[in-house]
């Protein structure tokens, strides 16, 4: 996940209007410890900035981007052993569609913010221990990413469709379902080679290649009682 840049920009236009003063210290001071992945501090001053923005009407545009922004910084640092994390993740996204669906200017970029919050639910699955559980938050991510996937196609937005169907490809494999898995990895390397992203493909491909070999190894193992039978 990419940190949004937005919110500087937002901060610089605020330090020009005399009636409007966020917290711009603290913001500034988690973007900094974000880019160091000094995450502990980050979320520290998130926390303060909040607290600042929380339901101020003359912020509200400022507070979605720090809520965005929070959001995909604790969705990165949940990934390193801090699943303590995921929900207040979560409830950053939940606060920005919410936002979204208040402000029609905004609702082209609800589809990355649908994408964002269906990876709190991937992520939360790779850590619970509860078998039924984990398939139900899969379930629940896999929706959520599919909807997502049908904005950002909308959308044209093209990279981060990519990025989508890399997701619904991985939480395909978590739940057991190779060619579900394979079929959106292929349509991810297929927007990778059309539109040029290069990184993304070499990555893209070597995942696709593996989800590959894993079921035919998979398929060859699932043949061999026959194949015994038959010898037999």
């Amino acid at each position: 996940m990419r940190i949004t840049i937005l919110i500087i920009c937002l901060l610089v236009s605020s330090l020009v209007r005399a009636d409007i003063f966020p917290p711009v210290s603290d913001l500034a001071k988690a973007a900094s410890y974000t880019e160091q992945k000094n995450y502990e501090k980050a979320i520290e001053h998130y926390k303060v900035a909040l607290k600042s923005l929380d339901g101020s009407t003359l912020y509200s545009a400022i507070e979605y981007e720090t809520r965005y922004s929070y959001g995909l910084m604790l969705n990165e640092y949940t990934k390193d052993n801090h699943p303590e994390y995921i929900k207040v993740a979560r409830k950053q996204f939940e606060w920005v569609l919410n936002y979204l669906e208040k402000s029609s200017e905004l609702l082209s970029t609800r589809a990355m913010a649908l994408s964002t919050l269906a990876n709190t639910y991937q992520q939360e699955a790779g850590y619970t221990e509860n078998e039924d559980e984990f398939y139900q938050l899969l379930e629940k991510a896999y929706s959520i990413y599919k909807e997502s996937a049908a904005g950002l196609e909308k959308n044209k937005d093209w990279q981060n469709l990519a990025y989508t169907y890399y997701n619904l490809g991985e939480t395909a494999e978590w739940y057991g379902d190779l060619p579900e898995a394979i079929k959106w990895l292929e349509k991810a390397v297929e927007l990778d080679k059309i539109h040029g992203f290069e990184v993304d493909l070499k990555e893209d491909s070597a995942y696709l290649a593996r989800l590959k070999t894993k079921h035919e190894e998979m398929l060859n193992k699932s043949m061999q009682p026959t194949a015994n039978a038959a010898a037999d």
